[in-house]
C-alpha cells in the first residue's frame, strides 16, 4: 500500500499493473468514481477496457491524495487552457497507459509521460516519413534494434507534447527530440517502454510500483 512519503522536490513515476489491481478497485474503491465515471465504466464492451478505466481513476486519486494530505474523494480537479488536467493545491501530474500498465508521473513542475507497448506486428516503417524528421529517421534506421528505437523516439515526442499541453496529431512531426534536456527513456519490461519529459530542477527517482494489497 502507498506510504505517505510522496514529497515534492522530485519527479516520481508510479507503475500500476491493471489486472492485479482491478478486483480490489471494484470491490473497495468504486466510491471514488463520480456518477458519470461509473456510468461510463459500464459502457465499455470489453471488461479489460472497463478495468483500465476504473483502475486509472482510483489509483490517480489515491496517489495524488497522498501528496496533498486530503481524502481521495475530496480532490478537486480542473483543466488548464490547453485542456490538461490539474489538481488544485497539488503536484503537476500526467498519466499514460498501454498493454498491462498504467503510469503516473508527479512533479513540482509540469511533466509529461508516455507509455507504449512494443508491438512486434506494427509496421512502424510506414509512418516514419510523416512523423519524424530525416535525422530522426536515420537514427532509428541505424540502431541495432530499430523497432525499439522507434518506440523510444515516439514516446519522447509524446512526452514532450504532453508536458507542454499540446495536441499530439498536429504537433508530433515538428517536435525536436535530438538535443533536449529533461527527456529520458526507461524500459518498464521487455514489452513496454516509456519516456518522461520533466523540469531539470526535479530529476526523476526510480520507477515505483503501486499496489493496493
Amino acid at each position: 500500500m502507498l506510504k505517505a512519503d510522496s514529497t515534492y522536490g522530485k519527479t516520481r513515476i508510479w507503475l500500476v499493473n491493471i489486472a492485479k489491481e482491478a478486483s480490489l478497485c471494484r470491490a473497495k474503491y468504486l466510491y471514488l468514481l463520480t456518477p458519470p465515471e461509473l456510468e461510463k465504466s459500464n459502457k465499455f464492451r470489453k471488461p479489460s477496457d472497463s478495468d483500465r478505466y476504473i483502475v486509472t481513476r482510483v489509483i490517480v486519486r489515491l496517489i495524488l491524495a497522498s501528496y496533498v494530505g486530503l481524502k481521495p474523494e475530496d480532490l478537486q480537479f480542473s483543466k488548464n487552457t490547453a485542456g490538461k488536467p490539474e489538481l488544485a493545491g497539488g503536484p503537476h501530474f500526467n498519466l499514460s497507459h498501454a498493454g498491462e500498465y498504467i503510469v503516473l508521473a508527479c512533479s513540482t513542475a509540469p511533466v509529461g509521460i508516455d507509455l507504449e507497448f512494443v508491438n512486434q506486428e506494427f509496421r512502424y516503417e510506414d509512418i516514419l516519413a510523416t512523423c519524424f524528421k530525416s535525422n530522426e529517421q536515420q537514427v532509428i534506421g541505424n540502431d541495432e534494434n530499430p523497432r525499439r528505437a522507434f518506440y523510444y523516439a515516439w514516446t519522447r515526442k509524446e512526452a514532450v507534447l504532453k508536458k507542454e499541453g499540446l495536441g499530439i496529431s498536429e504537433n508530433l512531426p515538428g517536435v525536436d527530440i535530438s538535443s533536449r534536456d529533461g527527456l529520458i527513456n526507461l524500459d518498464v519490461d521487455a514489452k513496454h517502454v516509456l519516456a518522461l519529459a520533466y523540469d531539470g530542477k526535479y530529476p526523476p527517482a526510480q520507477i515505483r510500483s503501486f499496489t493496493l494489497s
